[in-house]
C-alpha cells in the first residue's frame, strides 16, 4: 500500500488517544496505576489497535511506564513497538526460543508488517508533532527491563 493512499490522524480527548495510520487505527487510554511483581507501582495503559481493511481488533492491557502519566509518549512508544514487530516479522525466521512475538497475535503481526511504512511515517509525523521530552520508560507486559 503506498503511503499516497492513506491518511494519518492524530488526536487527544480527555487522556484518550487516538491515531490514524492507513487502515490501520489505534487508541491508547490511562487506566491506572498498579504494582509490578516487585511491588513497584506502575502506570496501566489499555490499547486498541483495528486493522479497517479486515475489520479486526485487537484490545491490550499490558503497557505500563514508570514515569509521568503521558498517553501521547504511549501511543509514540506503541506505534513503535508495532514497527518493530512488523520489521522483525518480516525480516527474521521466527526464533522458536522467543516469546515476545506471541504476545500479538499472528494477524496482527501480518498487518504490522503490511502497514510498517505508514507506521513509521505516523510515527516520524508525531515525533515532530510532539517536541517537549517524553518519557522513555514504557514496555510492554513480559518485556518488562
Amino acid at each position: 500500500m503506498s503511503t499516497s493512499d492513506t491518511s494519518y490522524a492524530s488526536t487527544v480527548h480527555d487522556g484518550n488517544v487516538t491515531c490514524q495510520t492507513g487502515r490501520v487505527r489505534l487508541s491508547l487510554k490511562y487506566v491506572g496505576d498498579d504494582h509490578n511483581q516487585h511491588g513497584v507501582p506502575r502506570h496501566r495503559y489499555r490499547y486498541r489497535v483495528s486493522d479497517q481493511a479486515t475489520g479486526r481488533s485487537f484490545t491490550g492491557h499490558d503497557l505500563y511506564n514508570h514515569a509521568a502519566v503521558d498517553t501521547q509518549a504511549g501511543m509514540r512508544y506503541l506505534i513503535a513497538y508495532l514497527y518493530a514487530v512488523g520489521t522483525t516479522a518480516a525480516d527474521q525466521p521466527r526464533d522458536p526460543d522467543d516469546d515476545s512475538m506471541g504476545l500479538l497475535p499472528e494477524w496482527l503481526q501480518r498487518t504490522a508488517r503490511r502497514y510498517a511504512e505508514e507506521l513509521l511515517l505516523q510515527l516520524d509525523l508525531l515525533e515532530e508533532a510532539f517536541t517537549e521530552p517524553t518519557d522513555a520508560s514504557f514496555y510492554v507486559g513480559c518485556l518488562a527491563p
